[in-house]
């Protein structure tokens, strides 16, 4: 009886691991997880915050002239489409265009990028 419990044990330990062990992986530009996935071009859908009062902590806005910051809560419900899938600092991102929703930075601070694993699990994007 008790080698069976211990045995339920491993198993649920082992079945916690797999499940939390998932990443994000990129390959034939094409970016995976959990059972999504992403191309150049598609269509990604920004919903709401996941922060403090709204604010996005997974999405960002800016551009290389500007510096990126998080999204703030009122650019929720964005359409935006994917301009690039990369690896940067060891990290996955996803750069967007804004289609609709956002007011355009002047110095074209108008890109969105994804942290794509945090803003899937925390339900940042649609």
């Amino acid at each position: 009886m008790i080698y069976m419990s211990r045995l339920i044990l491993v198993l649920l330990f082992l079945s916690a691991i797999t499940c939390y062990g998932q990443r994000a992986k990129y390959a034939n530009d094409t970016l995976t997880y959990k059972d999504l996935k992403f191309i150049t071009g598609d269509t990604v859908n920004v919903a709401y915050g996941s922060g403090e009062n709204g604010k996005f902590v997974f999405i960002f806005s800016g551009s290389a002239m500007t510096g990126t910051e998080p999204l703030s809560a009122n650019n929720s419900k964005l359409t935006t489409r994917i301009e690039k899938i990369y690896k940067s600092s060891g990290r996955l991102l996803i750069r967007c265009k804004v289609l609709e929703g956002m007011v355009k930075n002047p110095l074209g601070g108008n890109k969105i990028f994804i942290e794509p694993e945090g803003a899937i699990d925390k339900k940042e994007i649609d």
